[in-house]
């Protein structure tokens, strides 16, 4: 959001921008009350960016601080002027009573971007002119660059037809109503003539709503990680609130401790000078007598006078040296309590740099992969709508091959190998059957044998009578192996089987 703001205010493209541009950027779309009072606070932190010119990198902080001072979201601001950026850009193209743009016009306007050094991807070629109307309006010229150029964001769009052009280029005008309604009508006729064409376009279409559905998508997951994001954006608030009371507080615990060693040294200062006691009259005039005039006894005094001074001095070093060392703690417990002040400002400030850092970079890869995953959703779906029109035209050119087949009265492949299935399954059943006949007669042998030497025994007649007999069973079970469907002898021709190839 931070890079797409960046484009919108960056109007002449060389990569920099002001706070006074930025600022009368916000103002112009009403979200900056008053610009003048705004720069003209001194202790802001925007002061810092007022007389240079700012980059994209040190563009994020500015608009976050910026958003701040207005007190307005940073996710409120990129709606508001990406959309307001992409509506100037389409009056800009759109002819005036209308407000419509043509088809020659948006020709003009993807020159226009490939002149600004932007390639189509190649996986948008499908996606031709005629799957939009004759005449975009606001909606169709939103969706137009959303599925012709999916890689380029609808800031980016805006910012690069909000900018003058490289070279001076013609503008086609928008065609009367009257033109408009014979190109309806041509294309309608165009459609009628050739059936081909419409169901590309109805391909097309397809691919469109696919790509439009996978926009709506995506957009709904944006709207959701921006939820996200924002939740982040007040939990990383409060946490800095509570870092900036709690330096609040180390910074009154500082004054307070500075007043009480203040406070302290004071207090010493006066008890050393009230311990110093004035000198008597005794020792003013043993200390101002000549020394040669002194007795013993005042020689005693004398001593005595030295040993005492000795001691009140001796007692006020002391002193003074434990005052040299508290204050030798105190200027170690200041110096502490400074470099405690200076860690925790290192902190705040490091803790505002991640902060900046962490969203820069979460912002950034959720663009890639929600570009990424977008590319990657349109690649699917147009690989499966080129899989079912491969399958549709296989099985197309299947029945084709089929009718044709049946027209020729050909056997098909398919139907060629199972009738010679067929006939391996009616061969191992003869086979069967023949093994099962040689079984029987192997076993019906010896009383074959028996009953000729009994006929070899009977009389003429009865061995006609047993023939007859034998004859009239032969012929029933032909019968009824023919009525079966089935060959009783394994020596019997195939050739009705093998017409089945045929």
């Amino acid at each position: 959001m931070e890079d797409d703001l960046f484009l919108l205010v960056d109007s002449d493209g060389d990569g920099a921008v002001t706070l006074d541009a930025t600022a009368q950027y916000f103002e112009r779309h009403g979200l900056l009350p008053d610009k003048a009072s705004a720069l003209k606070e001194e202790e802001t932190p925007l002061m810092a960016f007022k007389q240079a010119r700012i980059d994209a990198t040190t563009f994020r902080r500015m608009v976050h601080l910026l958003c701040a001072h207005c007190r307005v979201s940073l996710g409120s601001v990129w709606s508001v002027c990406v959309e307001q950026a992409l509506y100037s850009a389409f009056c800009a193209c759109a002819s005036a009573p209308e407000m419509v743009v043509s088809r020659g016009a948006m020709q003009d306007v993807e020159h226009r971007l490939m002149r600004h050094g932007e390639t189509r991807p190649p996986d948008a070629a499908p996606f031709a002119a005629h799957t939009f109307p004759e005449f975009l309006d606001y909606g169709d010229f939103v969706e137009f660059f959303l599925v012709r150029w999916p890689h380029l964001s609808k800031a980016k769009v805006s910012a690069l037809l909000l900018r003058p052009p490289p070279a001076s280029e013609p503008r086609h005008g928008t065609p009367a109503p009257l033109q408009r309604t014979e190109h309806v009508d041509a294309a309608a006729d165009r459609n009628a003539r050739e059936p081909r064409g419409c169901e590309d376009e109805q391909e097309a279409l397809l691919r469109y709503a696919a790509g439009l559905k996978s926009t709506l998508r995506s957009r709904e997951e944006r709207v959701a990680r921006a939820d996200g994001l924002e939740a982040q954006n007040a939990i990383l608030l409060e946490t800095l609130a509570v870092a900036k009371e709690e330096h609040a507080q180390a910074q009154g615990q500082i004054v307070r401790l500075s007043r009480e060693m203040d406070k302290l040294r004071r207090e010493l200062e006066k008890k050393a000078f009230d311990a110093r006691p004035p000198p008597s009259h005794a020792e003013a005039a043993y200390c101002v007598g000549p020394v040669g005039d002194v007795s013993g006894d005042d020689a005693r005094a004398l001593s005595l006078v030295q040993r005492l001074c000795r001691r009140r001095e001796q007692a006020e070093l002391e002193r003074e040296l434990l005052l040299q060392e508290r204050e030798s703690e105190l200027e170690v417990r200041h110096e502490f309590l400074l470099r405690w002040e200076e860690a925790l400002h290192r902190g705040e400030n490091a803790l505002v740099q991640r902060e900046l850092e962490t969203r820069r970079r979460w912002s950034e890869a959720f663009l890639r992969k929600e570009r990424q995953l977008e590319r990657l959703q349109e690649t699917l779906e147009l690989r499966q709508l080129e899989v079912a029109a491969r399958e549709a035209e296989v099985k197309r050119r299947r029945l084709a091959q089929i009718e044709r087949d049946r027209e020729a009265g050909e056997l098909s492949l398919g139907e060629r190998r199972r009738r010679m299935q067929q006939l391996h399954l009616i061969e191992k059943e003869l086979r069967k059957r023949e093994e099962r006949v040689r079984a029987k007669e192997a076993r019906d042998l010896p009383h074959t044998v028996a009953d000729e030497v009994h006929h070899r025994l009977r009389p003429p007649v009865q061995r006609r009578d047993v023939d007859k007999l034998e004859r009239l069973q032969d012929s029933q079970q032909t019968e009824s192996g023919a009525a079966d469907g089935c060959v009783s002898s394994p020596s019997k021709p195939r050739s009705s089987y093998l017409s089945l190839l045929s």
